[in-house]
């Protein structure tokens, strides 16, 4: 279980995430425009993303003890597949799309929650799933083609799931691992992963990259939505339920349409209004009290 922890620090900190996340899938589109497959893409991403956190942290990431590796490499895993399936769902899909279907695994969350500490989350968290899923459907809605699902939609669906699991490990591992150590760990697992994905399934992957277009996006990828936000991610996990933070960080959705618009990636829509008005409402809920209603026997 997190720790209990005062304050709103927490929030803050993920607020910021889901908003270099959101920034993070036009740099990954960008990658991907430039030739880059999604195995290249993401072993460059997370190599340099965890060589960073090595230069800048190595006397706190050393010595690791069995622990650390066994719980890392079970987070480590489940994020490997989630980013995977992501990226390659991203090549059939817009990037807005790709963002709304990977927050869906803010109502997965709460019930894998549940199914671990088999405790039923409170009223007010089902309410404020409801309304941030309410405001995901309205950024995926389109008034000429409607609300469409494709092969890109699918894969990122199921790596919705994944992340959902990878955000219920960490409720539980979080706490149990230094936040350094286990962001370092997962971080050069999955570029091992990616690296072996690439040889095996991508052949050819460096010869057909533009290295001169996609290495800026790569580089942004991997100091800021990689190596800065899974630290503050796990760092701020440690301190709250899985539940909230899913909630939170599906806020990386909203950003996600902004920043396609900014670059020309979609154009503005009133869904997008909606849509992020809705989950920015469902965060606030979750940080203001309300009386906590309960059944007189």
């Amino acid at each position: 279980m997190h720790k209990d922890y005062k304050g709103h620090a927490p929030t803050f900190v993920m607020l910021l995430t889901a908003m270099l996340w959101g920034a993070g899938f036009i740099g990954t589109q960008m990658a991907l425009d430039s030739g880059f497959s999604p195995g290249l893409f993401l072993s460059s991403r997370f190599a340099i993303a965890s060589v960073i956190l090595l230069v800048i942290g190595i006397k706190k990431i050393f010595p690791l003890c069995k622990q650390d590796v066994l719980y890392s490499f079970i987070s480590g895993f489940l994020l490997f597949l989630g980013s995977y399936l992501q990226t390659i769902g991203l090549t059939f899909t817009t990037p807005s799309n790709n963002g709304f279907f990977t927050s869906v695994y803010v109502i997965i969350v709460p019930l894998i929650a549940w199914v671990l500490h088999r405790k039923r989350p409170p009223f007010k968290l089902w309410v404020c799933c409801l309304i941030a899923l309410a405001g995901l459907i309205a950024l995926s809605y389109q008034q000429d083609t409607g609300f469409t699902i494709n092969v890109g939609d699918m894969l990122t669906l199921l790596s919705a799931f994944l992340f959902a699991c990878h955000y219920a490990s960490l409720g539980i591992i979080s706490p149990k691992v230094e936040t350094l150590k286990l962001t370092f760990l997962q971080l050069a697992f999955v570029a091992a992963a990616s690296f072996i994905c690439m040889l095996i399934f991508e052949p050819g992957s460096t010869e057909r990259a533009d290295w001169s277009a996609g290495w800026m996006p790569v580089l942004f990828h991997a100091v800021f939505p990689t190596c800065l936000c899974f630290f503050m991610q796990f760092w701020a996990q440690a301190r709250t339920s899985s539940s909230k933070a899913a909630i939170i960080l599906s806020g990386e959705a909203f950003w996600c349409a902004a920043f396609s618009v900014i670059v020309g990636y979609e154009l503005f829509s009133a869904q997008m209004v909606i849509g992020g008005l809705l989950i920015v409402g469902a965060i606030i809920l979750l940080e203001v009290k309300t009386p906590d209603f309960k059944r007189k026997p």
